[in-house]
């Protein structure tokens, strides 16, 4: 197996093996975790005579001549239906556009970003209150059961394979902090849908007075207000209740800076923010 090398974790930056490599240790399975992928390492890899690379989350890129190094080349997880959302962030970006359905793609890659033949696909739907962090969680067994059973009935020599429709193409660049400051102008079902794709990371945030506060999940609803966009209406157990340029956003879980995670109720409780403006 390859991974990443042990990458400094928690406050004590102490190193810790990657999730693949704590597997294969418990597994004693062959490991190599190389600081830079140079010919000795290829050499290695090659010399297993596997009929196929599996990639998952790899996060360094890989030289195209090792694409082939095994005769059924090597396949790539990819969370969404390809050619939707290719790039760093496909689950968070599918949430944010309003996506019904995403899902997992077993695809053999090229030496472009997620453009490689599609081996095969499993569709999901999105739940309405769902997270990128909910999303993940969920799409994570799809795409093992995916590839197992792909790889049960595997022809290294005689891939079934489909080409990719460039027309349909569409990339997911990966969130930024930058990004996360919520517009309450946006129309609700746009910025309820933002909060979503940004937990777990980086979160999106809006500023109440000199406080920052982080926004975990949200619901949008149709009911029109005359009030300014970015007004708190209503702050109780149901959830902070703020206008938006198009209908309202129900907050049910946020975060003054510094302190824990909480519901909207709770937070209502200790810190009434009915009437009160969000920028």
């Amino acid at each position: 197996m390859l991974s990443q090398p042990d990458q400094p974790a928690g406050r004590r930056l102490q190193l810790r093996p990657t999730p693949v490599s704590e597997i294969a240790l418990a597994s004693h399975l062959p490991l190599l975790r190389p600081d830079s992928l140079d010919s000795s390492v290829r050499d290695e890899l090659a010399s297993h005579h596997a009929d196929a690379l599996v990639v998952a989350d790899f996060g360094r890129l890989i030289p195209e001549p090792w694409l082939w190094l095994c005769p059924g080349g090597s396949l790539n997880i990819h969370a969404s239906l390809l050619p939707r959302w290719r790039g760093a962030a496909p689950i968070a970006r599918a949430i944010e556009a309003g996506d019904l359905t995403g899902g997992c793609t077993l695809m053999l890659m090229d030496a472009g970003l997620d453009t490689g033949d599609i081996l095969a696909q499993e569709s999901f739907s999105f739940t309405p209150d769902e997270t990128a962090a909910s999303a993940q969680d969920r799409l994570a067994p799809v795409g093992t059961d995916l590839l197992l059973r792909y790889l049960s009935d595997f022809d290294p020599k005689h891939p079934s394979r489909q080409p990719q429709d460039e027309t349909r193409a569409c990339y997911a660049p990966a969130l930024h902090k930058d990004e996360a400051p919520v517009d309450w102008h946006d129309p609700a079902d746009q910025v309820a849908a933002k909060i979503r794709a940004f937990n777990p990371r980086p979160v999106a945030t809006t500023r109440c007075g000199d406080d920052t506060l982080r926004l975990w999940q949200a619901q949008a609803h149709a009911m029109q207000t005359a009030e300014p966009a970015g007004k708190v209406l209503r702050c109780d157990r149901t959830g902070l209740w703020v206008a938006c340029g198009e209908g309202q956003v129900q907050i049910t879980e946020l975060q003054r800076a510094g302190s824990r995670r909480m519901s909207a109720q709770d937070f209502c409780n200790a810190r009434p923010l009915a009437g009160l403006q969000l920028a």
